[in-house]
């Protein structure tokens, strides 16, 4: 389980659950506004939006492009393609573009979320990060302009620093999982009878695009293991955890 703290004899998990402790523990009062205030209502609310709405198409997007990159027979390729272009275009592009033109206007005429800087930017700068490093926040300027604001923090450059390090002592594995790549083409095909038989309402029945997309996902995951995405997810993850101590 990624990412877990462990304070003496505590150990948390969940990044959301993670910053409320540090918080709670070691913040002192900083990087969340006073209790009861409206801004304190806003803060609790965007805290959990990172993850609980804006990461999840994100993290959709991740695994579906990740479908054709991996090795699997030739005859599965083409059924691939045809079940990522249609929940792409029919659920999770759509998903994204709403979640950011949400915060786009959410943070218009603010440097900061909750108006001063908290450690719920410190969470949505996440998401915002792994759209940017894709080039996806063209026509979002507001939200461009807060990822370079929170990439010029220097706490935020120590702790790249620091997990730059800790990477480069790390040895990457990759390999394939054999009985996964023989069972991903089956997988394939029952994915793609379901897009055929639900693909023209997607967006209406979000249930069903989320049990292909598990489908999918499930078949990949299982024929592949990508080591050096999980390391690049557990730099950024550090990189996150650390801004909380300035």
């Amino acid at each position: 389980k990624s990412p877990v703290l462990t304070d003496g004899e505590v150990t948390v998990a969940e990044t959301g659950a993670i910053v409320e402790y540090l918080l709670e523990v070691h913040g002192q009062g900083r990087l969340r506004p006073a209790a009861g205030t409206p801004p304190a209502r806003q803060f609790t609310y965007w805290l959990h939006f990172a993850e609980g709405s804006a990461m999840t198409p994100l993290l959709f997007k991740l695994v579906f492009g990740r479908v054709l990159e991996s090795p699997m027979p030739f005859f599965a390729r083409p059924v691939a393609r045809a079940i990522v272009g249609k929940v792409m275009t029919t659920f999770i592009e759509p998903g994204i573009k709403l979640h950011l033109d949400f915060m786009e206007q959410s943070l218009a005429g603010l440097d900061w979320f909750c108006g001063e800087f908290s450690a719920a930017d410190i969470m949505l700068s996440f998401p915002l990060e792994a759209v940017a490093a894709r080039g996806g926040l063209g026509g979002h300027p507001a939200l461009a302009a807060f990822v370079g604001r929170v990439q010029s923090r220097p706490a935020y450059l120590r702790a790249l620093e620091r997990g730059d390090r800790r990477i480069d002592e790390e040895r990457p594995r990759e390999g394939l999982v054999g009985p996964g790549v023989h069972r991903l083409g089956r997988r394939l095909d029952a994915a793609r009878a379901a897009v055929d038989r639900r693909g023209d309402d997607l967006r209406q029945r979000p249930a069903a695009a989320h049990q292909i997309i598990i489908d999918v996902a499930g078949a990949v995951l299982v024929a592949r293991q990508d080591a050096l995405l999980q390391l690049r997810v557990s730099r950024r993850r550090a990189a996150v955890l650390a801004c909380l101590a300035v």
